[in-house]
């Protein structure tokens, strides 16, 4: 539900003013209902404003119980939950930091390996070269059979075998590709083909 006063933010155009407006209309709303259904499960009697509707009463949770402690977590900390409210710069979620940190997570669960020093290592190397890969828009797995096949070459000279190169080169192949076929298909002279990308 958070969320969706989100996405009504977005659609109308995100101003200081109506971020304000909508999350101190509706979003803060919606947290005190959620205080009340907490106070309701811990009290087993629903204060006003709650969303229960009439005449039927919430059953009250065992104290000590997870769901239990995770009411009164709400209802203390109901100022600091809300805070955002205020700040309109501020996502209502974590959502996208917690997606960015995902692949980074996964990674390290399935890479083994990262449990010793040198493992470490070798996936600091296995996540540089995809970053800059990315960064270059590059395939990954292009890139590394191209500095494999160079070989001692890559070794003496790694400036010339960074993935901004290998795209360069890329880049320069393909435009040399292009020629070729434009040659082939219009029968273009050389001296045309000269001005081509």
């Amino acid at each position: 539900m958070l969320s969706q006063v989100g996405a009504v933010i977005d659609t109308q155009g995100r101003t200081h003013q109506k971020v304000l407006k909508l999350r101190s209309r509706y979003a803060r709303m919606i947290w005190v209902a959620m205080k009340n259904r907490c106070i309701a499960a811990i009290t087993g009697k629903a204060p006003r404003q709650s969303t229960y509707p009439a005449g039927n009463n919430s059953n009250r949770w065992p104290p000590g119980s997870n769901p239990y402690l995770a009411a009164q977590y709400v209802i203390n900390h109901f100022d600091e939950l809300t805070l955002r409210l205020s700040y309109p710069r501020l996502d209502p979620t974590n959502n996208g930091r917690e997606r960015a940190l995902r692949t980074g997570k996964c990674m390290l669960n399935s890479s083994k390996f990262r449990k010793t020093k040198r493992g470490r290592v070798t996936l600091d190397i296995l996540r540089t070269i995809n970053a800059t890969c990315t960064a270059a828009g590059v395939d990954i797995t292009d890139y590394l059979r191209f500095v494999f096949i160079a070989g001692n070459k890559a070794k003496f000279h790694p400036e010339d075998y960074t993935s901004f190169e290998f795209a360069k080169k890329k880049k320069t192949a393909s435009c040399r590709n292009l020629r070729e076929i434009l040659t082939l298909l219009f029968y273009i002279p050389q001296c045309q083909t000269e001005c081509l990308p």
